[in-house]
């Protein structure tokens, strides 16, 4: 038989034309159950049904997936649900729509699309399953991901409005997950929205909620920049505006910031119930993004005040004042929840991920029979009328308004006729005596036994026992009993808070961080880069302050091995600081010229060398960047660079026009260099010169590279090195 459509030669009793995927006379009219998220909806795909108007629902793409229903539509494409024929599981496909296929630009990006997801192999990113194009007149492009089962974050926050700090972060840092993941490979999302987020319920396979990113659509590959034409050109703006950032909404080039900036204002609009900026015209809201200086959370919104700090930072219209990824703002919030002292002990800490997994997150208006509420119980009513109100009040999760500090006396209650209550047994109070004459014995026999060593000591002629207690003694008891106690937290300025979120999240100080901070906050936020690796501390002040600290657990096994190197450099700016009476201190220009052209030749002689050890000796824990990659590790720079060191036998490095920029603190700076290697071996080489720019930091008196890229390529024959 053949294709009524095409008129392809098919195998009889065949159900789809394996050429346009059109069903044949034994298709005939199916009707499924497919299931949603809380219903199931009956597709037909011939009759009545809506769905039946679309014209690709019921076709069969390639052979291999039957689409069943629309989910949704986008300005790329449309998501349909479709069925995989040969293995009859449910997946999603997304089509291009077909008025855009004539595009080549737009199917390129649509094709990079599946590339730039393709990459990621991560829990909260959608997977990708396929990619496929079609021929002819009627072409079309797909790609086919998991069917995730959730709703997204905008019918979430439509829904429910603002959500609490502790979900609001739980969310925010699955997404970061995702979004950091794509980071870590040089993919930029460029359209983080609500929409975009797909929030999973808990089920018995996860104890709390979760998150999938979705539609990297119009994201960019940052390792295809060198291409001769880009997708998306100068001056073209591609994205979301309520969530835009400023170099976005300008049409200038985009890194993993801009991802940052959409992030926190997402984050801003889960906390808030609203983005941070709004108006009434698409110019309006351009003009705020690039110009109006970023909103504060509202006053009545109730998170920890770092919190508020690390979303504004997110919103910084400088780049540079943000972030770096997704990856250190999930860690800035991370670190801002751990440091509120109201925090509940599940609450994530810093530096690390939850001790327990956080407790599902119930509406008060739906929380389940089995979930006891946290709230005070009321007091046990004595009418059967009002007890019988309290259980439905109960039952619907409504709380209970704890009663006033003062209360007045209660009034007297209503005594209950006779024979409908059993009266109270009466309660001895043998064991009460019994008790009473037990601690007055323990009590006279430990004064005898004092008064026997005292006279003991005195008759043998030792020294005097001094009964008044030494200053020092009391400090020391003092600082005790307050250890013991667990103190209350003195708030810190707001200043010190968000510099304090950045050391236990690890990332680098910048003098800007510390202006106007008082020596004594210098000086515990130095101490600070210890404390977050469990160092214990002699002095009474500082063993106080640590001990009020949520976020702060003591290590007898602590070595300061264990601090990185932006532990060391931030360690090395605070007490530059500390030193200066809280001012920024001058750098010494000639020097830092000098200590920086001595390790830029120690890098270069390395190369030289061979010497790998000693070559990886001048780099930092962590690279802010390396190339067009972000926070890179300095094993993996180590394992790019092996691979030179072993294949090439001989390596030549020259270096010229050197230029040293050192910061104002002189602890920080920038070297910009022209660089030309010759590298040979039997069968390989390698040669080329190239505008290079290294930053290094200083941190305990070495100066390391935590910075690498090149500026402009003269020439090159190979890209091994």
């Amino acid at each position: 038989m053949n294709c009524p459509n095409c008129h392809e030669p098919l195998r009889e009793g065949a159900l789809f034309c394996t050429r346009c995927g059109a069903k044949t006379a034994y298709g005939g009219a199916t009707t499924e159950s497919v299931e949603t998220a809380g219903r199931k909806v009956g597709v037909t795909t011939s009759g009545g049904d809506p769905a039946a108007a679309d014209p690709l629902v019921g076709r069969v793409l390639d052979g291999k997936y039957e689409i069943v229903s629309p989910l949704g539509t986008g300005g790329m494409g449309a998501v349909y649900r479709a069925r995989r024929v040969h293995i009859g599981d449910e997946v999603a496909v997304k089509i291009l729509h077909q008025r855009l296929t004539s595009d080549e630009k737009l199917v390129e990006r649509f094709r990079r699309e599946a590339r730039a997801a393709a990459q990621l192999h991560h829990p909260q990113v959608v997977t990708i399953h396929d990619y496929g194009e079609g021929r002819g007149a009627d072409g079309f492009a797909y790609i086919v991901m998991e069917l995730v089962r959730g709703e997204s974050l905008r019918e979430l926050l439509r829904r429910e409005g603002r959500l609490d700090a502790r979900r609001a972060v739980s969310l925010m840092r699955d997404v970061c997950a995702g979004v950091g993941a794509a980071h870590r490979r040089g993919i930029v999302h460029r359209d983080i929205k609500p929409d975009n987020i797909i929030v999973t319920p808990a089920d018995e396979d996860r104890p709390a909620e979760s998150v999938k990113v979705v539609d990297f659509g119009i994201a960019k590959l940052r390792d295809m920049a060198a291409e001769t034409s880009t997708l998306t050109e100068a001056g073209t703006m591609v994205g979301t505006l309520f969530y835009m950032s400023p170099e976005q909404c300008k049409g200038e080039p985009l890194d993993s910031r801009a991802d940052v900036y959409s992030l926190g204002a997402m984050l801003h609009e889960m906390l808030a119930g609203a983005p941070p900026f709004t108006a009434s015209s698409m110019t309006s809201l351009v003009i705020k993004h690039v110009s109006a200086p970023p909103p504060p959370l509202p006053a009545d919104v109730d998170v920890p005040p770092a919190l508020r700090a690390a979303v504004t930072r997110a919103l910084a219209k400088e780049p540079d004042e943000r972030p770096r990824d997704a990856t250190e703002f999930a860690r800035e919030i991370q670190a801002a929840l751990a440091s509120d002292p109201a925090a509940p002990d599940g609450a994530t800490r810093a530096g690390g991920a939850s001790q327990q997994p956080p407790a599902p997150f119930f509406p008060a208006t739906a929380r389940p029979a089995h979930v006891t509420p946290t709230h005070p119980a009321p007091p046990t009513p004595t009418d059967p009328a009002r007890e019988e109100e309290t259980v439905v009040h109960a039952a619907a999760g409504t709380h209970a308004t704890p009663p006033p500090r003062h209360a007045p006396a209660p009034r007297q209650q209503q005594q209950p006729p006779p024979g409908a209550y059993p009266p109270p047994a009466r309660r001895s109070r043998k064991g009460y005596v019994v008790g009473l004459l037990a601690v007055l014995l323990v009590g006279l026999a430990g004064l005898g036994v004092v008064g026997l060593l005292f006279y003991m000591n005195r008759g043998a002629g030792k020294t005097t026992v001094n009964t008044r207690p030494t200053p020092r003694a009391n400090a020391n008891t003092n600082a005790n009993a307050n250890a013991n106690a667990s103190p209350t937290p003195t708030p810190l300025p707001e200043a010190v808070q968000l510099a304090e979120v950045k050391i236990l999240g690890g990332s680098l100080l910048s003098p800007a961080d510390l202006s106007g901070v008082s020596p004594a906050y210098l000086n515990r936020l130095r101490n600070t880069t210890y404390a977050r690796h469990g160092r214990t501390f002699q002095d009474d002040d500082l063993r106080v302050h640590f001990q009020s600290r949520p976020w702060y657990r003591p290590r007898p096994d602590f070595d300061e091995r264990r601090l990185t190197t932006n532990d060391r450099a931030n360690a090395d700016l605070l007490k530059a600081f500390e030193d200066n009476d809280g001012a920024a201190p001058r750098a010494d220009v000639e020097r830092v010229e000098r200590d920086v052209k001595d390790a830029l030749e120690d890098w270069a002689e390395s190369t030289r060398g061979r010497d790998l050890d000693a070559h990886m000796s001048r780099y930092a824990d962590t690279l802010e960047t390396f190339y067009r990659r972000q926070n890179v590790a300095g094993t993996i720079v180590r394992a790019e660079r092996s691979r030179a060191f072993v294949r090439y036998d001989d390596m030549d490095v020259k270096i010229e026009n050197v230029r040293v920029t050192p910061d104002p603190t002189g602890l920080r700076a920038t070297v910009v260099f022209d660089k030309t290697w010759d590298f040979d071996s039997p069968d390989k080489n390698s040669r080329g010169s190239v505008r290079q720019q290294l930053t290094l930091i200083r941190a305990a008196g070495r100066w390391l590279i935590n910075g690498e890229k090149d500026l402009q390529v003269y020439y090159a024959n190979s890209d091994d090195y």
